[in-house]
């Protein structure tokens, strides 16, 4: 299913552009305008790894059309009994794709698209996804990051493509909102008067036609903070002074956490700042913030008792990762994670981490390839995956896992196809909606 798409662009304001879409392959020639393209630097199609020790034997079976190894399988554990069941959504560093797949890695639907077919981004490709959201109706939401953001319907045709540097993170709020972490370059006499600056931007959008609603500034709300602690925060020394790389709004999806925290506010994570601050949209004001203890921190989210998740890249002992656990009426840690003394949890680069309603903790430890939930009491692993597509010539190299999402068991799925298939059992393509697996 590909586009074939040429855009003129008309600069006035912010710009402006139109979109000539022609009819290939039978997809339909209407979709949404899209956007201007920034004019920045990208990097090349892919994010791999070398293959650790401790993964999976792929062996010589060979790989399928989306580049997953046929050679092994991709849930390595799954206690049944013991893990929160439900389904993954996962998207990896191989192409833009992404997959749901049920506990056994059974692939349940796919999406794809090209950043080239959708954006006009020239040369882009099968450049990957680093952030997708699934919606109603089997309706997907997808960053490219510093390209854009796109809705795909389940058969991942475009339903709307906003060409801008949309980039790490969003989140769904309601079939009407959606919040897309952005980015922009300005020149700002508080931090530099010759070179431009990145100014993060928390931007909610228009969830049907991706049109911009409201525009928040997270670099104007830390340069107006009073917080002592945020004030103090060293800042990076290139550019990109905060590298804000998570975001989350609490209430949506009945998340709250404590008093303090109260529903729509964002959740942001300051990669170079090392901190974890609370942005109130209604103010545009920093409310609350925890800052230090953190290098390189990834992900973060808030769990529906109220504590605070977040994957720290390089805190750990001898600068490995860990996951750690807040309660944020005292900033003090409940719980941290570093994996064990044969497979320490290593990923610097990206990672991230979800707070299951049973307890458990699921982590993305992203450049191992591998997702696993770990129990909190016993510190157990229930369920383990790790990601199909391999490449490399000798078959050595892992994609990223940016990220495996769990769904809950009572999602929906009458819309995804039927006839379910495990990893690495043959190519595997989206197809009309058929009746839940």
């Amino acid at each position: 299913m590909r586009w074939s798409l040429a855009i003129a662009i008309a600069l006035c304001g912010c710009g402006e552009s139109a979109l000539q879409a022609t009819k290939s392959e039978g997809v339909p020639a209407e979709a949404a305008p899209v956007e201007s393209s920034p004019t920045v630097a990208v990097a090349s199609a892919g994010e791999w790894r070398k293959i650790r020790p401790d993964a999976p034997v792929v062996g010589d079976a060979g790989r399928d059309a989306d580049g997953a190894s046929t050679g092994f399988r991709s849930v390595t554990v799954h206690d049944s009994a013991r893990a929160f069941q439900g389904y993954n959504l996962y998207n990896s560093g191989h192409a833009a794709a992404a997959y749901l797949v049920d506990m056994d890695g059974r692939v349940l639907h796919t999406w794809r698209a090209r950043a080239d077919d959708v954006l006009g981004a020239a040369g882009q490709g099968d450049r990957p996804w680093r952030r997708v959201r699934l919606g109603a109706d089997g309706a997907l939401y997808a960053v490219w990051d510093g390209l854009g953001v796109v809705k795909l319907d389940k058969d991942s045709h475009v339903l709307w493509a906003k060409a801008c540097e949309a980039h790490d993170d969003l989140q769904i709020l309601d079939r009407n909102r959606l919040i897309v972490l952005a980015r922009d370059h300005r020149i700002d006499a508080r931090y530099s008067r010759s070179k431009p600056i990145v100014e993060d931007i928390v931007e909610v959008r228009d969830g049907a036609t991706g049109e911009l609603k409201q525009r928040h500034s997270v670099l104007d709300a830390f340069a107006a903070s009073a917080d002592p602690g945020l004030a103090a925060a060293r800042r990076g020394a290139s550019e990109d002074i905060l590298h804000t790389n998570a975001v989350e709004i609490l209430g949506a999806d009945g998340v709250l956490g404590p008093p303090t925290f109260r529903p729509g506010m964002a959740l942001v994570s300051l990669q170079h700042a090392s901190a974890l601050a609370l942005l109130d949209l209604t103010t545009d004001r920093f409310t609350w913030s925890y800052v230090g203890g953190f290098r390189s921190q990834g992900g973060a989210s808030v769990g529906a008792s109220g504590e605070l998740a977040v994957f720290d890249g390089s805190g750990g002992d001898a600068r490995t990762s860990r996951v750690v656990i807040l309660d944020p009426s005292t900033g003090q840690p409940t719980w941290t994670w570093e994996g064990t003394r044969k497979q320490p949890l290593r990923s610097e680069d990206y990672g991230d981490v979800q707070l299951l309603p049973n307890g458990d903790v699921l982590v993305t430890e992203s450049e191992a390839g591998r997702a696993f939930e770990v129990t909190r009491d016993t510190r157990e692993t229930v369920w383990e995956f790790y990601n199909p597509h391999r490449g490399g010539d000798q078959g050595d190299r892992i994609a990223v896992l940016f990220e495996v999402q769990r769904l809950p068991a009572s999602l929906d799925l009458d819309w995804a196809r039927a006839d379910a298939s495990p990893v690495g059992a043959g190519p595997v393509e989206s197809t009309p909606a058929g009746a839940s697996p």
